[in-house]
């Protein structure tokens, strides 16, 4: 998609299908939708580049890791604020490794030119699925 300069603008779990041979589908590319992951540029009325999917993507991996909306209990302007502050709902990434905190603060820069690139995210991802499946096999005796 992004090969294709083509930005989603409303990236969100529930736009992230998982089929059964483990690949991700993006689904339903439209307008920008709800402000809970979206970046300063949509916010300010600049235009959106895939930079700010990987914004939206970053808060994503918030949301799967924490099992909650990233900013669920503020109202749209508290979002606003938060975002042009250039904070991130930290208290959510309390149960994440240091690596993973680091990718999604690096996806969730406040500036669009700061922010990792998609390609750069699914390598990190990639590495920590290895290692995570290496330490599941170590845990339970078997040969990673």
């Amino acid at each position: 998609m992004h090969q294709l300069s083509i930005v989603h603008k409303d990236l969100k779990c529930a736009n992230i299908l998982i089929g059964a041979d483990g690949d991700a589908k993006i689904t339903d590319a439209k307008q920008m939708g709800a402000v809970q992951r979206k970046p300063l540029e949509y916010l300010r009325g600049d235009r959106v580049t895939v930079a700010s999917d990987a914004y939206a993507f970053g808060m994503c991996i918030l949301e799967a890791a924490s099992g909650e909306p990233p900013w669920d209990a503020l109202i749209d302007t508290a979002v606003r604020y938060h975002v042009r502050k250039g904070k991130l709902p930290l208290k959510r990434l309390e149960n994440l490794l240091d690596s993973e905190r680091a990718l999604i603060e690096m996806m969730c820069a406040s500036s669009a030119s700061d922010r990792i690139k998609i390609s750069s995210v699914v390598g990190k991802l990639e590495e920590f699925s290895k290692h995570e499946a290496t330490e599941t096999s170590m845990a339970h005796g078997l040969d990673p």
